[in-house]
């Protein structure tokens, strides 16, 4: 099996990538993997730290604000269909995957005009601008949510397998990764983030309640990750926060996110759809706090579709403070029947054979064209 995978522009256009190159050569030691990026972008380490053979597009997205300052970028991806298709030529795949983002088009594209399978696979609640449009030209559309399938028309080309999760996350189980964190039983543990980059607002207001609440109460234990770029402003806080018998810890990135998830009894983050499946993974209750400078607004449409499952509590950007925080923190703390029946609820959405689910479509679609 040869499979070219294809995302970028943010991490999770590329997570997923990687752990279906992991279930890959986890099954078949003998397949080829290659992966297309797009040029510029940085979101690419854990491609490189694999050895998977990375190759770059320079390809721009459109605005679809302002159309007529889309020549440029329509010039480019005509440019780019060409580039894709001598690097198609020279890799030979049996299948074409993309995980979303711009880059994906091109070799969506070039691989439909050269008679190779192709897929492309949203893990969103609401597809994103390059999944709706590329979907008539792939195999399989392959979705994280049902509720996604009704923006497709071609319904005998979708299937729903979940989001594919690196396989340290399935892996560890709860006491393993509370053990390797130094957490007691008795303690409660939150953990929360503003995505890889972290976020001001999400900062200024879990800081607060750190202050006023997580530092206050010997059961709680609290880690929160500001982000590396505002990491140097909170040096004077972090010393304030985490000194004495504190339970709380600031970090600027959590390099280690699957023994955090799993160890936690709380998260409280951003709602990106991998985040989301991690969190399902895991088991863990959540508030969600989506980031209004999203594309399409997906993660506050990822975010209602969990709570209106009862998976989580959502609280919107323009709602967040310390009062909206400590009444959300303290109903799930005390309610205990509340809480046991999201961490049910959340445990729900998980589908631990989504990678091999993804794989058997891989498998099904190069065989059809053989």
């Amino acid at each position: 099996m040869n499979l070219l995978l294809c995302g970028g522009g943010t991490a999770g256009h590329v997570n997923p990538a990687v752990a279906i190159a992991d279930a890959l050569l986890k099954e078949d030691k003998a397949c080829k993997i290659a992966f297309v990026g797009r040029d510029g972008g940085n979101e690419y380490t854990s491609i490189t730290e694999r050895k998977i053979p990375l190759y770059r597009l320079r390809v721009q997205g459109l605005d679809r604000r302002h159309p007529l300052k889309n020549v440029k970028a329509v010039s480019e991806l005509t440019k780019s269909v060409f580039e894709a298709k001598k690097i198609i030529k020279e890799f030979r795949p049996d299948v074409i995957v993309g995980t979303g983002g711009y880059v994906c088009a091109p070799m969506i594209i070039g691989g439909r005009l050269m008679k190779i399978p192709t897929i492309i696979h949203e893990s969103n609640a609401y597809p994103g601008f390059t999944a709706r449009k590329l979907a008539p030209f792939c195999d399989r559309v392959l979705l994280n949510f049902e509720c996604c399938k009704k923006y497709f028309k071609n319904k005998k080309r979708i299937r729903v397998v979940g989001n594919p999760l690196l396989l340290d996350f399935e892996s560890i189980t709860k006491d393993a990764a509370r053990k390797s964190l130094g957490i007691e039983k008795n303690e409660f543990f939150i953990v929360s983030f503003g995505g890889s980059g972290g976020a001001e607002i999400m900062n200024k207001s879990l800081l607060e309640f750190m202050k006023a609440y997580s530092s206050k109460n010997s059961f709680i234990r609290h880690t929160h990750a500001v982000g590396k770029k505002y990491y140097p402003e909170i040096k004077e806080i972090e010393n304030e926060l985490c000194r004495g018998k504190s339970g709380c810890k600031i970090l600027p990135y959590i390099d280690n996110m699957p023994a955090f998830m799993n160890a936690a009894d709380l998260v409280i983050s951003r709602c990106g759809a991998m985040t989301l499946s991690e969190i399902a993974c895991a088991g863990v209750p959540s508030i969600l706090i989506p980031s209004p400078n999203v594309a399409d607004d997906h993660q506050l449409k990822n975010a209602r579709q969990f709570a209106s499952d009862k998976c989580a509590v959502l609280i919107e950007e323009k709602d967040l403070n310390l009062r909206s925080l400590l009444d959300s923190v303290r109903e799930l703390y005390h309610n205990k029947a509340l809480y046991s029946e999201m961490a049910s609820a959340v445990k729900k959405k998980h589908n631990k054979n989504a990678s091999g689910d993804i794989l058997k479509e891989i498998y099904s679609v190069a065989k059809s064209k053989s």
